[in-house]
């Protein structure tokens, strides 16, 4: 997969021949009309065995940046299919490059971390979405307590042993 920070163009989805090259398999994946973003944060948030992705967008650019992430759920033969609005996931829309999946709560679904930027007069909360199970996803980072309102370059997961 390819991506870029510019919002308008497109993903492009690289197909490895199996001969040393690759083809441009964007249309035939459904990819053809999706926007990129300056990361792509892959996972199973659905527990299909199939590796879902991510696209974060509007990094850097400010107030400019208030462009929706875009969740594309792997059907598992080589297509994508975008479920961002109905995951709820699309707004509130803030400029990130940051997020990490990982499944903090223990119940076997992956959830969200997502770290958004801030700028003097700007101000984006990160945000912590708990997977519900049914494809959906729920923003509790207030109820957490990490919703920062920083400017977040990085995230990462870890585990503390007690």
């Amino acid at each position: 997969m390819r991506s870029t920070v510019d919002p308008g163009e497109h993903l492009v989805y690289l197909v490895n021949d199996g001969h040393g090259h690759f083809h441009d398999g964007s249309a035939a994946a459904g990819l053809g009309a999706i926007p990129g973003g300056l990361n792509l944060i892959a996972g199973d948030y659905d527990n299909d065995g199939n590796t879902d992705l991510l696209v974060l967008r509007g990094a850097w650019l400010g107030r400019g940046g208030r462009i929706p992430r875009a969740l594309l759920r792997n059907l598992g033969d080589g297509r994508f299919v975008e479920v961002t609005a109905q995951a709820g996931l699309e707004f509130p829309a803030y400029p990130s490059q940051a997020a990490a999946f990982a499944d903090f709560d223990r119940d076997g679904d992956l959830d969200l971390f997502v770290g958004n930027e801030a700028r003097a007069g700007e101000v984006y909360p990160s945000q912590l979405f708990r997977n519900e199970g049914d494809g959906t996803f729920r923003d509790i980072a207030s109820v957490a307590g990490v919703d920062p309102f920083a400017y977040t370059k990085g995230a990462a997961w870890g585990r503390c042993r007690r």
